[in-house]
């Protein structure tokens, strides 16, 4: 790894009390006692390259997801008390088909933005740790959080319908940053303008449909968004 320091701010869309976690730490403490058979895995070069500067999402919160009995949609348990269908909505949002395609978690999603003009990073499933989630196919994807803003949150295709639950801690995600540089992370709030910046975002791509991520790109640098953002952020540090 490289001894140069790539920063990058991250924020929650609301306060959160479990933060991100570097992968490879988390695999030795889970796999790394004595008499493991994993143990040994965990020196291979190829696993500490694949894993590096990889980050785990771990779920705020604690979730039953239930089908009714038509299979033509499903509710939501939450350990959370919400006050109005608002609140208990922004828990989860449908997708394409709200039935097999479900989105959670928006209201918890994170940010990222890299303060080089370049960090591609990628969502990725948790191959290592074993839930009920890890059992459903997960909707990944990749962009580039030096030229792009928005909010990512689990997605999950659930073609059988099946009933499922995430405890509150479990691994959802796995964010993986392409870079050789040490990963240095810096937690933000998200203050109005961020949000905005955000919102701005998120609401052109899906006003305009089947916009290429190079148009978004240039959208987000001719709009002068990231240096508006990353001013906000170190004013907010000040």
């Amino acid at each position: 790894m490289s001894n140069n320091k790539h920063t990058v701010y991250y924020a929650f869309n609301s306060e959160v009390t479990l933060d991100l976690e570097p992968l490879l730490p988390n695999l030795k403490k889970k796999y790394g006692y004595k008499g493991s058979v994993f143990k040994d895995v965990l020196r291979c070069y190829a696993l500490q390259e694949d894993v590096k500067n990889t980050f785990i999402y771990k779920s705020p919160i604690s979730i039953n997801i239930k089908y009714k009995d038509d299979k033509n949609g499903y509710e939501i348990f939450t350990n959370l008390k919400e006050d109005n269908q608002y609140d208990f909505e922004s828990l989860a949002t449908s997708g394409v088909n709200e039935s097999e395609i479900v989105q959670l978690l928006y209201r918890y999603g994170v940010n990222f933005i890299s303060e080089k003009n370049s960090l591609p990073f990628t969502i990725c499933a948790t191959n290592y740790h074993k839930t009920d989630v890890s059992n459903i196919p997960m909707v990944t994807g990749s962009y580039d959080c030096g030229k792009w803003f928005r909010s990512i949150f689990l997605a999950v295709l659930n073609i059988d319908k099946k009933d499922f639950s995430i405890k509150q801690g479990e691994p959802l995600f796995y964010i993986k940053f392409h870079t050789d540089d040490h990963i240095h992370l810096e937690k933000f709030d998200m203050s109005k303008k961020a949000d905005e910046v955000m919102l701005a975002t998120t609401t052109y791509k899906h006003s305009v449909s089947n916009t290429p991520l190079s148009k978004l790109y240039k959208l987000f640098e001719k709009t002068e968004m990231k240096s508006i953002l990353i001013q906000a952020i170190k004013s907010e540090k000040i």
